[in-house]
């Protein structure tokens, strides 16, 4: 019972944390939420309930009339002030700090975007990698199926490691290539990356096969196969990276995803 009551804690949790949701989700959040603070209250009766506790109970009409809450939580927030609250410290000058305080967040800010490798960084970034044609591989055609303007004499570059949009990826990590109409994840795992003349890329990648959802690691059990995907970045479903993970005594292998997904025909911009 207390690990079920913790699981249903992280069921809260995907979906307030989701990039996108419904109206649905926040009736389900709302009963999923008293649920949560019933049986807490019974399997922990010497423990009150926390204010952040109530405060739960107000996130689904949040949900409702802002949205996913993902988009204006404080983390942002919080990151920026955690430059003023260093050099607060380190300045220790309190007769005007703010004037000082703001003086010296303009001048860094100048100094980063006068420099664009610093602030502006390059969306892309990779190594320098293994040269090759496209007819050298031995999986030209998946690789024409996701890019079919690429030619059999176009040169590419084979890297094991990619930065884009800050947000790195690595041979071995786990990407969401597609969510079904029953909001069942088909994963992939990373094999390598291919860089194109225009500096774009293509995740080269081992399907998964999503055997179960299981309630009790709150994670998906997955199977690995030998087959060949090949997706750009922007077709991935969630740009996340993902890791595996394992139960020792079990030969069973799992991803445990960020939040909750929809499925693809269900998402509106």
């Amino acid at each position: 019972m207390h690990w079920e009551n913790f699981t249903t804690l992280l069921t809260i949790l995907d979906f307030v944390l989701a990039l996108y949701t419904t109206v649905a989700d926040a009736n389900l959040v709302a009963s999923l939420t008293q649920d949560f603070l019933a049986e807490f209250k019974e399997l922990y009766p010497d423990r009150p309930l926390t204010p952040k506790m109530h405060y739960m109970i107000h996130l689904p009409s949040w949900m409702k009339m802002c949205g996913p809450l993902s988009r204006l939580w404080c983390m942002r927030y919080e990151a920026k002030h955690s430059f003023f609250k260093h050099w607060s410290n380190v300045i220790g000058n309190f007769k005007n700090i703010t004037k000082t305080m703001s003086e010296r967040h303009q001048h860094y800010m100048c100094y980063q975007m006068c420099e664009p490798t610093r602030y502006l960084k390059n969306p892309t970034v990779y190594p320098k990698g293994k040269c090759c044609t496209l007819a050298s591989l031995s999986y030209i055609c998946n690789i024409k199926d996701a890019e079919p303007s690429l030619k059999d004499d176009t040169p590419l570059q084979r890297v094991h490691t990619v930065t884009i949009r800050n947000v790195s990826y690595a041979k071995g990590h786990i990407v969401v290539v597609n969510v079904d109409e029953d909001e069942v994840p088909h994963f992939a795992i990373i094999v390598e990356f291919l860089v194109t003349p225009l500096s774009e890329i293509l995740f080269v990648c081992h399907s998964l096969v999503t055997v179960e959802y299981s309630k009790h690691h709150h994670a998906y059990q997955v199977s690995q196969t030998n087959d060949v995907d090949v997706v750009k970045h922007t077709d991935l479903h969630d740009y996340h990276p993902l890791s595996t993970c394992y139960v020792a005594g079990s030969s069973y292998t799992f991803v445990c995803v960020k939040y909750r997904l929809l499925p693809s025909d269900t998402i509106t911009h």
